[in-house]
């Protein structure tokens, strides 16, 4: 067995001073081999400038030179559509009997009630 030498050992004894013991496989685990040093230089070097910087993109113009709908459009139109769909199956639903019209009258008959008031309210109190 071969002895390894170090900063902190003392000659005279053959073995290291108090506190700097020799621990072979913490510093071999923690000294950097040759394929470590490598990786770490193919990582953080640039190779070309294209891919340090690359393009920017614009997504809505390529939806729309590739004929699709962009994300941000297609949410928009669904946000808009989505309440009007709802109002039409609710017409249809009360209309056909699905819903019962006394808890869920026809938003129709809704608009029609609330045009009444507020016209029955423009002309004040009825006399009575």
């Amino acid at each position: 067995m071969s002895t390894v030498r170090h900063a902190g050992d003392d000659p005279a004894i053959g073995r290291p001073e108090p506190g700097r013991e020799h621990f072979p496989l913490i510093e071999a685990a923690a000294a950097p081999s040759a394929h470590d040093a490598e990786e770490v230089a193919h990582h953080t070097a640039v190779h070309d400038e294209s891919e340090a910087h690359p393009a920017p993109t614009n997504d809505v113009r390529n939806a729309r030179l590739g004929g699709r709908m962009s994300d941000s459009n297609r949410d928009r139109i669904i946000n808009m559509i989505s309440p009007v769909v709802l109002l039409v199956l609710w017409e249809i639903a009360s209309r056909t009997g699905i819903l019962d019209a006394r808890f869920f009258p026809a938003p129709s008959q809704i608009f029609d009630t609330l045009i009444t008031l507020i016209r029955t309210a423009r002309s004040g109190p009825t006399p009575g």
